[in-house]
Protein backbone atom coordinates (compact mmCIF):
# COMPACT_ATOMS: atom_id res chain seq x y z
CA UNK A 1 0.00 0.00 0.00
CA UNK A 2 1.17 3.41 -0.77
CA UNK A 3 1.89 5.34 2.07
CA UNK A 4 0.14 8.97 2.74
CA UNK A 5 1.51 12.02 1.76
CA UNK A 6 2.94 14.20 4.17
CA UNK A 7 2.17 18.04 3.75
CA UNK A 8 4.57 20.32 1.80
CA UNK A 9 3.53 23.41 3.69
CA UNK A 10 5.64 26.10 5.43
CA UNK A 11 4.96 25.89 9.18
CA UNK A 12 5.77 29.51 11.02
CA UNK A 13 8.72 28.18 12.69
CA UNK A 14 10.64 26.58 10.43
CA UNK A 15 10.71 30.52 8.42
CA UNK A 16 14.22 30.23 10.33
CA UNK A 17 17.06 28.21 10.00
CA UNK A 18 20.88 27.62 10.19
CA UNK A 19 22.37 27.94 7.32
CA UNK A 20 25.92 25.68 8.33
CA UNK A 21 29.67 27.06 6.45
CA UNK A 22 30.22 24.69 3.73
CA UNK A 23 33.49 22.89 2.91
CA UNK A 24 33.69 24.37 -0.24
CA UNK A 25 36.68 24.01 -2.77
CA UNK A 26 35.72 25.58 -5.85
CA UNK A 27 37.22 28.85 -6.67
CA UNK A 28 35.56 32.27 -6.96
CA UNK A 29 37.32 34.83 -9.32
CA UNK A 30 36.01 37.70 -11.75
CA UNK A 31 36.58 38.81 -15.55
CA UNK A 32 38.56 42.29 -15.58
CA UNK A 33 35.21 43.49 -17.78
CA UNK A 34 32.88 43.91 -15.07
CA UNK A 35 32.44 47.48 -15.29
CA UNK A 36 32.19 47.65 -18.80
CA UNK A 37 29.24 44.95 -18.66
CA UNK A 38 27.80 46.10 -15.68
CA UNK A 39 27.51 49.12 -17.99
CA UNK A 40 26.11 47.73 -21.02
CA UNK A 41 23.51 45.02 -19.84
CA UNK A 42 21.32 47.12 -18.48
CA UNK A 43 21.02 49.68 -21.44
CA UNK A 44 21.17 46.76 -23.82
CA UNK A 45 18.11 45.16 -22.12
CA UNK A 46 15.70 48.27 -21.99
CA UNK A 47 15.96 48.57 -25.24
CA UNK A 48 14.03 45.79 -25.87
CA UNK A 49 11.54 45.64 -22.95
CA UNK A 50 9.96 46.99 -19.61
CA UNK A 51 9.13 44.12 -17.62
CA UNK A 52 9.68 40.55 -17.42
CA UNK A 53 6.58 38.22 -16.38
CA UNK A 54 4.74 41.05 -15.01
CA UNK A 55 7.95 42.18 -13.23
CA UNK A 56 8.67 45.85 -13.55
CA UNK A 57 12.26 46.14 -15.18
CA UNK A 58 14.03 47.72 -12.59
CA UNK A 59 13.43 45.31 -9.79
CA UNK A 60 14.60 42.50 -12.16
CA UNK A 61 18.01 44.10 -13.16
CA UNK A 62 18.89 44.74 -9.35
CA UNK A 63 19.11 40.81 -9.35
CA UNK A 64 22.64 41.01 -10.79
CA UNK A 65 22.60 38.76 -13.48
CA UNK A 66 25.96 40.43 -15.07
CA UNK A 67 27.94 39.63 -11.80
CA UNK A 68 26.98 36.07 -12.21
CA UNK A 69 28.52 35.79 -15.75
CA UNK A 70 31.85 37.46 -14.65
CA UNK A 71 32.38 35.24 -12.34
CA UNK A 72 30.95 32.42 -13.74
CA UNK A 73 33.45 33.01 -17.52
CA UNK A 74 36.78 34.71 -15.74
CA UNK A 75 38.54 33.39 -18.51
CA UNK A 76 36.14 34.40 -21.86
CA UNK A 77 37.75 36.11 -24.75
CA UNK A 78 37.06 40.49 -24.23
CA UNK A 79 35.73 40.11 -27.50
CA UNK A 80 32.74 37.18 -26.49
CA UNK A 81 32.45 38.19 -22.87
CA UNK A 82 29.60 40.64 -23.70
CA UNK A 83 27.56 38.46 -26.48
CA UNK A 84 27.57 36.05 -23.92
CA UNK A 85 26.44 37.86 -20.99
CA UNK A 86 23.51 39.06 -23.47
CA UNK A 87 22.93 35.51 -24.17
CA UNK A 88 22.61 34.60 -20.60
CA UNK A 89 20.33 37.22 -19.59
CA UNK A 90 17.80 36.70 -22.40
CA UNK A 91 17.47 33.05 -21.73
CA UNK A 92 16.98 33.95 -17.97
CA UNK A 93 14.30 36.31 -19.21
CA UNK A 94 12.78 33.34 -21.41
CA UNK A 95 13.08 30.70 -18.17
CA UNK A 96 11.30 33.55 -16.20
CA UNK A 97 8.48 33.98 -19.22
CA UNK A 98 8.23 29.99 -19.08
CA UNK A 99 8.00 29.26 -15.62
CA UNK A 100 5.52 31.60 -14.15
CA UNK A 101 2.32 30.99 -14.54
CA UNK A 102 1.13 34.72 -14.72
CA UNK A 103 2.74 34.66 -18.01
CA UNK A 104 0.93 33.57 -21.19
CA UNK A 105 3.80 30.28 -21.74
CA UNK A 106 3.44 29.70 -18.10
CA UNK A 107 0.09 29.41 -17.82
CA UNK A 108 -0.82 27.45 -20.59
CA UNK A 109 1.14 24.14 -22.32
CA UNK A 110 -1.05 25.08 -25.90
CA UNK A 111 0.30 28.20 -25.78
CA UNK A 112 3.75 27.20 -25.32
CA UNK A 113 4.25 23.96 -27.47
CA UNK A 114 2.96 26.63 -30.20
CA UNK A 115 5.92 28.60 -29.10
CA UNK A 116 8.93 26.82 -29.05
CA UNK A 117 7.85 25.89 -32.52
CA UNK A 118 8.46 29.45 -33.60
CA UNK A 119 11.41 29.29 -31.47
CA UNK A 120 12.99 26.65 -33.01
CA UNK A 121 12.80 28.25 -36.25
CA UNK A 122 13.92 30.91 -35.27
CA UNK A 123 17.01 30.26 -33.32
CA UNK A 124 17.87 27.90 -36.91
CA UNK A 125 17.50 30.62 -38.81
CA UNK A 126 14.12 29.51 -40.55
CA UNK A 127 12.09 32.22 -40.26
CA UNK A 128 12.67 36.25 -38.33
CA UNK A 129 11.05 36.78 -35.00
CA UNK A 130 6.94 37.76 -35.98
CA UNK A 131 6.30 40.92 -35.79
CA UNK A 132 2.67 40.63 -33.24
CA UNK A 133 5.41 38.45 -30.95
CA UNK A 134 6.52 39.69 -27.29
CA UNK A 135 9.32 41.95 -27.29
CA UNK A 136 11.63 39.27 -25.29
CA UNK A 137 11.28 37.25 -28.23
CA UNK A 138 13.34 39.31 -30.16
CA UNK A 139 15.29 40.00 -27.21
CA UNK A 140 16.28 36.55 -27.32
CA UNK A 141 16.58 36.07 -30.79
CA UNK A 142 18.77 38.65 -31.96
CA UNK A 143 21.13 37.75 -28.67
CA UNK A 144 21.24 34.30 -30.46
CA UNK A 145 22.41 35.54 -33.77
CA UNK A 146 24.63 38.04 -32.42
CA UNK A 147 26.37 34.90 -30.23
CA UNK A 148 26.80 32.64 -33.33
CA UNK A 149 28.21 35.19 -36.04
CA UNK A 150 31.62 33.74 -34.85
CA UNK A 151 30.61 30.51 -33.49
CA UNK A 152 32.22 26.94 -34.93
CA UNK A 153 29.88 25.07 -36.73
CA UNK A 154 30.42 21.72 -33.96
CA UNK A 155 29.64 23.60 -31.25
CA UNK A 156 26.80 25.71 -32.92
CA UNK A 157 25.48 22.76 -33.96
CA UNK A 158 25.29 21.19 -30.27
CA UNK A 159 24.50 24.05 -28.79
CA UNK A 160 21.33 24.69 -30.79
CA UNK A 161 20.62 20.56 -30.14
CA UNK A 162 20.34 21.44 -26.44
CA UNK A 163 18.86 24.87 -26.50
CA UNK A 164 15.57 23.63 -28.20
CA UNK A 165 15.85 20.39 -26.36
CA UNK A 166 15.66 22.39 -22.97
CA UNK A 167 12.61 24.48 -24.22
CA UNK A 168 10.66 21.59 -25.61
CA UNK A 169 11.24 20.08 -21.88
CA UNK A 170 9.97 23.82 -20.03
CA UNK A 171 6.69 22.89 -21.88
CA UNK A 172 7.07 19.42 -19.98
CA UNK A 173 7.05 21.69 -16.68
CA UNK A 174 4.46 23.49 -17.87
CA UNK A 175 1.77 20.18 -18.48
CA UNK A 176 3.12 19.08 -15.30
CA UNK A 177 1.83 22.26 -13.44
CA UNK A 178 -1.36 23.02 -15.30
CA UNK A 179 -2.46 18.85 -14.97
CA UNK A 180 -1.22 19.20 -10.84
CA UNK A 181 0.71 15.84 -11.49
CA UNK A 182 3.50 15.27 -8.21
CA UNK A 183 7.11 14.09 -9.67
CA UNK A 184 9.32 11.93 -7.39
CA UNK A 185 12.76 12.76 -6.81
CA UNK A 186 14.39 11.53 -9.54
CA UNK A 187 11.67 11.94 -12.21
CA UNK A 188 12.32 15.66 -11.24
CA UNK A 189 15.69 15.56 -10.91
CA UNK A 190 15.60 14.33 -14.94
CA UNK A 191 13.59 17.07 -15.62
CA UNK A 192 15.62 19.56 -14.05
CA UNK A 193 18.98 18.41 -15.28
CA UNK A 194 17.78 20.24 -18.74
CA UNK A 195 15.08 23.18 -17.55
CA UNK A 196 18.09 24.54 -14.99
CA UNK A 197 20.16 25.28 -18.30
CA UNK A 198 23.30 23.61 -17.52
CA UNK A 199 23.90 23.06 -21.35
CA UNK A 200 23.75 26.58 -22.18
CA UNK A 201 25.96 27.50 -19.32
CA UNK A 202 28.78 24.49 -20.93
CA UNK A 203 28.60 25.69 -24.19
CA UNK A 204 28.82 29.25 -23.44
CA UNK A 205 32.05 27.87 -21.74
CA UNK A 206 33.39 26.55 -25.06
CA UNK A 207 32.50 29.71 -26.55
CA UNK A 208 34.02 31.97 -24.49
CA UNK A 209 37.50 30.17 -24.38
CA UNK A 210 37.30 30.21 -28.14
CA UNK A 211 37.71 25.99 -28.39
CA UNK A 212 35.39 23.61 -29.92
CA UNK A 213 35.45 20.11 -28.09
CA UNK A 214 33.02 18.63 -30.40
CA UNK A 215 35.69 15.41 -31.49
CA UNK A 216 35.92 14.90 -27.42
CA UNK A 217 32.60 14.69 -26.95
CA UNK A 218 31.63 12.50 -29.99
CA UNK A 219 34.50 10.44 -28.81
CA UNK A 220 33.96 10.15 -24.73
CA UNK A 221 30.25 10.57 -24.47
CA UNK A 222 31.03 8.81 -21.23
CA UNK A 223 33.61 10.94 -19.12
CA UNK A 224 32.18 14.12 -20.05
CA UNK A 225 28.60 13.28 -19.46
CA UNK A 226 29.16 12.30 -16.33
CA UNK A 227 31.09 16.18 -15.20
CA UNK A 228 28.06 17.58 -17.41
CA UNK A 229 25.52 15.61 -14.61
CA UNK A 230 27.43 16.52 -11.49
CA UNK A 231 28.17 20.18 -12.70
CA UNK A 232 23.68 20.17 -13.65
CA UNK A 233 23.28 18.63 -9.97
CA UNK A 234 25.59 21.21 -8.15
CA UNK A 235 23.08 23.86 -10.00
CA UNK A 236 20.33 22.12 -9.22
CA UNK A 237 21.23 21.64 -5.67
CA UNK A 238 22.52 25.27 -4.96
CA UNK A 239 19.13 26.77 -6.79
CA UNK A 240 16.64 24.45 -3.89
CA UNK A 241 18.95 25.39 -1.13
CA UNK A 242 18.80 29.25 -1.78
CA UNK A 243 15.47 29.45 -3.39
CA UNK A 244 13.30 28.88 -0.28
CA UNK A 245 11.74 32.10 -0.02
CA UNK A 246 11.22 32.63 -3.37
CA UNK A 247 9.60 29.18 -3.98
CA UNK A 248 7.21 29.77 -1.15
CA UNK A 249 6.32 32.99 -0.73
CA UNK A 250 6.67 34.51 -4.37
CA UNK A 251 6.06 31.72 -6.31
CA UNK A 252 4.01 30.04 -4.55
CA UNK A 253 5.14 27.05 -6.16
CA UNK A 254 4.89 23.40 -4.79
CA UNK A 255 4.59 21.28 -7.57
CA UNK A 256 8.09 21.58 -9.16
CA UNK A 257 11.04 21.88 -6.57
CA UNK A 258 13.16 18.69 -4.59
CA UNK A 259 11.95 21.06 -1.30
CA UNK A 260 8.48 20.05 -1.72
CA UNK A 261 8.83 16.82 -2.82
CA UNK A 262 11.33 15.61 0.10
CA UNK A 263 8.43 16.98 2.48
CA UNK A 264 5.58 15.12 0.75
CA UNK A 265 7.44 12.24 0.47
CA UNK A 266 9.77 12.28 4.02
CA UNK A 267 8.20 14.86 5.62
CA UNK A 268 11.58 16.55 5.86
CA UNK A 269 11.87 19.88 7.76
CA UNK A 270 13.29 22.80 6.26
CA UNK A 271 16.65 22.41 8.14
CA UNK A 272 16.83 18.88 7.20
CA UNK A 273 16.56 20.06 3.59
CA UNK A 274 18.92 22.86 3.97
CA UNK A 275 21.62 20.26 5.52
CA UNK A 276 21.44 17.66 3.22
CA UNK A 277 21.47 20.47 0.37
CA UNK A 278 24.90 21.94 1.78
CA UNK A 279 26.36 18.55 2.24
CA UNK A 280 25.76 17.56 -1.48
CA UNK A 281 26.63 20.64 -2.67
CA UNK A 282 30.10 20.15 -1.32
CA UNK A 283 30.04 16.33 -2.38
CA UNK A 284 28.99 17.53 -5.83
CA UNK A 285 32.16 19.55 -6.15
CA UNK A 286 34.50 17.04 -4.81
CA UNK A 287 32.97 14.18 -7.34
CA UNK A 288 33.12 16.93 -10.19
CA UNK A 289 37.42 17.87 -9.29
CA UNK A 290 37.98 13.68 -9.19
CA UNK A 291 35.95 13.50 -11.95
CA UNK A 292 38.35 16.24 -13.98
CA UNK A 293 41.50 14.76 -12.58
CA UNK A 294 40.53 11.03 -13.85
CA UNK A 295 39.83 13.14 -17.52
CA UNK A 296 43.08 14.98 -17.33
CA UNK A 297 45.41 12.17 -16.95
CA UNK A 298 44.42 10.53 -20.33
CA UNK A 299 45.90 11.42 -23.24
CA UNK A 300 42.86 12.73 -24.80
CA UNK A 301 42.16 14.77 -21.91
CA UNK A 302 45.70 16.03 -21.01
CA UNK A 303 45.51 19.20 -23.31
CA UNK A 304 45.45 22.75 -22.89
CA UNK A 305 42.21 23.51 -24.02
CA UNK A 306 40.45 20.91 -22.43
CA UNK A 307 41.90 21.80 -18.77
CA UNK A 308 40.39 25.43 -19.47
CA UNK A 309 36.99 23.87 -19.93
CA UNK A 310 37.22 22.02 -16.78
CA UNK A 311 38.62 25.05 -14.50
CA UNK A 312 35.77 27.44 -16.13
CA UNK A 313 33.09 25.20 -15.48
CA UNK A 314 34.28 24.47 -11.98
CA UNK A 315 34.02 28.46 -12.03
CA UNK A 316 30.41 28.51 -13.50
CA UNK A 317 29.15 26.33 -10.33
CA UNK A 318 31.10 28.00 -7.54
CA UNK A 319 29.91 31.56 -9.06
CA UNK A 320 26.17 29.99 -9.37
CA UNK A 321 26.60 29.67 -5.68
CA UNK A 322 27.96 32.79 -4.75
CA UNK A 323 25.77 34.34 -6.81
CA UNK A 324 22.51 32.52 -5.26
CA UNK A 325 24.16 34.07 -1.47
CA UNK A 326 23.61 37.89 -2.89
CA UNK A 327 21.20 37.90 -5.69
CA UNK A 328 17.72 39.90 -4.79
CA UNK A 329 16.24 37.06 -7.40
CA UNK A 330 16.16 34.63 -3.99
CA UNK A 331 16.24 37.43 -1.06
CA UNK A 332 14.23 40.63 -2.30
CA UNK A 333 14.86 43.91 -4.40
CA UNK A 334 17.57 46.20 -2.03
CA UNK A 335 19.17 42.84 -0.32
CA UNK A 336 22.80 43.11 0.50
CA UNK A 337 24.48 40.34 1.59
CA UNK A 338 26.60 41.20 4.61
CA UNK A 339 29.44 38.29 3.84
CA UNK A 340 28.42 35.67 6.26
CA UNK A 341 28.61 32.16 4.77
CA UNK A 342 27.48 30.85 8.49
CA UNK A 343 24.48 32.37 9.49
CA UNK A 344 20.75 32.13 10.15
CA UNK A 345 18.28 32.92 7.81
CA UNK A 346 15.27 34.26 8.48
CA UNK A 347 12.45 33.87 5.31
CA UNK A 348 10.11 37.19 5.28
CA UNK A 349 7.32 37.38 2.79
CA UNK A 350 9.36 40.62 1.46
CA UNK A 351 13.20 39.81 2.11
CA UNK A 352 15.43 37.43 3.99
CA UNK A 353 17.23 38.73 6.87
CA UNK A 354 20.68 37.13 7.73
CA UNK A 355 22.28 37.05 11.21
CA UNK A 356 25.70 35.63 12.21
CA UNK A 357 26.05 32.10 14.29
CA UNK A 358 28.89 33.49 16.33
CA UNK A 359 28.75 34.90 19.64
CA UNK A 360 32.45 36.45 18.62
CA UNK A 361 32.86 38.26 15.59
CA UNK A 362 31.29 36.45 12.56
CA UNK A 363 33.64 34.59 9.89
CA UNK A 364 33.89 36.96 7.13
CA UNK A 365 35.96 34.13 5.13
CA UNK A 366 35.15 35.22 1.31
CA UNK A 367 34.97 32.86 -1.08
CA UNK A 368 37.58 35.07 -3.69
CA UNK A 369 40.27 33.03 -0.99
CA UNK A 370 39.40 29.90 -2.06
CA UNK A 371 42.42 28.07 -3.90
CA UNK A 372 41.66 26.32 -7.04
CA UNK A 373 41.93 22.80 -6.79
CA UNK A 374 43.22 22.83 -10.61
CA UNK A 375 46.30 24.86 -9.28
CA UNK A 376 49.36 22.62 -8.56
CA UNK A 377 51.67 23.09 -4.92
CA UNK A 378 54.17 25.68 -6.54
CA UNK A 379 50.22 28.09 -7.37
CA UNK A 380 51.06 28.07 -10.93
Amino acid sequence: MQSAKLSAALRPEECSYRLPEMTLILPVTVHPMLPQVQYDLPCWVRSYITDVAGMDLEEWLNTGFELWTCHAYPHAREDRLLRMTRYAVAVTVADDETTRKNAPFGGSSAYAKAAVRVWEDMLHGRQATPAEAPAWWQLMGDAWNDLCQDMSDGLRERFLADQCRILRRSVTEVEIREQGNELELEDYMDLRRDTIYGAVCWHLAEYGLGIDLTEEFSRHPDELGAVWQDANDHLIVVNDLFSFRKEWFVEQDTSLNASSILRRNKGLTVQQLVNRYADRAAELERSYVQKCVEITTTSWGNTPRMHAYLREIGHIMAATLHFSRFTSRYHAVGFLWNGITDATVTMLPERTLISPNHRTRPNYRTPYLYRSPFTSADGS
